[in-house]
């Protein structure tokens, strides 16, 4: 679903389209303290869970919430708008998700077995094994990384040319791009 500002129409082509309404006025009505809330996050005086607890369902009716969630529904449609008319920024995206996806297989290649039911009852127990669980994986990645450097600068070595673009796109087509942008 799209969301717009009142007095915002949508072109014919997108007519079709489910579409909604964001309100500036609570935006507008909210957007100071909603300016305090990013600001205390930010400075440490408040953690973004409790600030998300602020903005819970029980804040439905207070400026901050409206603000926050009108503004939200506007960055939503603008999300939208970039990944359905920006096929640059829609690989981008997908070659992200594409990168978590990675790590979620290695994490399940590094650990594929089931935990025993009497380990992870606890918070406490829970919190270790998964951050044991993301520093093997990351030890992996940093591992499998270290490697690749070694084989790139070996690479590097046995042929300095390489990894250096082909003309004319060196340093030699930038310096006649320059002289010529001087001289006319």
């Amino acid at each position: 679903m799209l969301y717009l500002p009142a007095g915002i129409e949508l072109p014919d082509l997108l007519q079709r389209l489910k579409t909604g309404k964001a309100s500036e006025r609570k935006i507008k009505a909210g957007w100071d303290e909603l300016l305090r809330l990013i600001a205390s996050i930010r400075s440490g005086r408040l953690t973004a869970k409790e600030a998300l607890e602020r903005l819970g369902s029980a804040a439905r009716g207070e400026a901050p919430h409206a603000a926050a969630d009108a503004l939200g529904k506007l960055l939503r449609t603008i999300f939208l708008c970039d990944y359905f008319t920006k096929p640059a920024f829609r690989r981008e995206l997908h070659t992200l998700l594409n990168r978590g996806e990675s790590a979620h297989q290695l994490q399940r290649a590094v650990y594929h077995g089931r935990i025993a039911p009497e380990r992870g009852r606890r918070r406490e127990e829970m919190r270790a094994i998964s951050g044991a669980h993301a520093l093997l994986t990351n030890v992996v990645i940093a591992w499998n990384t270290m490697k690749m450097q070694e084989v790139v600068d070996r690479w590097r070595a046995e042929a300095p040319d390489l990894g250096r673009p082909a003309a004319p796109h060196g340093a030699s087509a930038l310096r006649r791009v320059r002289q010529r942008a001087r001289q006319g």
